[in-house]
């Protein structure tokens, strides 16, 4: 598996900070999050680009329980609802829930919100049919350890959905005048896994130690913000659909 390369007398830095500055981060941004590339549902040819992209991939009968892990303001969740399916949205920023509770209600959209840590879901085990998260495995502490957690509470045979990204080519982009903290935790980048991101190479490794069976891969277009005023510094993002082995197959 690739490490980050080692960074010269960087201080040392523990899970619990990595989840403090993290937590600490989104709380403070949660108004700014939607300002981001594809952050929210723009208009009904957005949406319906979404809808198609992972209905494919999703239990095909609706009424599936489906947990969005990190749901921030509540993208996934509302197109995983929009589908049909049994919603739950999990962040640990009450700010970020409060915006998400308010998109459901305003398109009559019944979704279970709730705060928790990603690292230890509030669920027992097997109670969802899928998982879906977006950017948020490359965040962790453990990526490993919390992979771990998340098929704890899908059900054998459940479907996983991650869509990643390959942040290495974003340095550029920030000497256009753009926040490096919009790309990175600067103060704990030093100390993940993934600082940079990750590969579909990468997730395709980590997927694969842990039990999972990936299924397939896809390029995602770049969000259009960035094909406009940061072609110097394109965005690698993918969807990589795995599965937990039935029981059968885990035995």
């Amino acid at each position: 598996m690739t490490q980050p390369s080692s960074t010269v007398n960087a201080p040392e830095v523990t899970p619990a900070e990595i989840k403090r500055v993290v937590t600490g981060y989104w709380h403070t941004n949660a108004h700014r999050y939607d300002l981001a590339p594809e952050h929210v549902v723009t208009d009904e040819v957005f949406m319906e680009r979404w809808l198609q992209l992972l209905a494919p991939h999703l239990p095909q009968a609706q009424g599936a329980r489906v947990l969005d892990v990190g749901c921030g303001t509540g993208f996934l969740s509302q197109l995983t609802a929009k589908l049909g399916h049994h919603t739950t949205g999990l962040d640990f920023s009450e700010s970020m829930l409060q915006i998400a509770k308010g998109k459901a209600e305003a398109q009559g959209l019944d979704i279970d919100f709730v705060q928790g840590d990603a690292d230890h879901l509030p669920f027992a085990d097997g109670t969802f049919t899928a998982l879906v998260e977006r950017h948020v495995l490359w965040t962790m502490a453990d990526p490993a350890a919390t992979l771990r957690e998340w098929l704890r509470v899908l059900s054998p045979g459940g479907v996983y959905l991650h869509i990643g990204g390959d942040w290495s080519n974003l340095q550029p982009a920030t000497d256009t005048g753009r926040s490096p903290q919009e790309f990175s935790y600067s103060s704990i980048e030093h100390a993940l896994r993934f600082p940079e991101g990750a590969r579909p190479e990468e997730m395709v490794e980590l997927f694969t130690e842990a039990g999972l069976i990936v299924r397939g891969i896809t390029e995602l277009p770049e969000a259009s913000y960035w094909q406009t005023h940061h072609p110097e510094a394109p965005l690698r993002r993918y969807l990589i659909v795995a599965e937990r082995p039935a029981a059968d197959d885990e035995a």
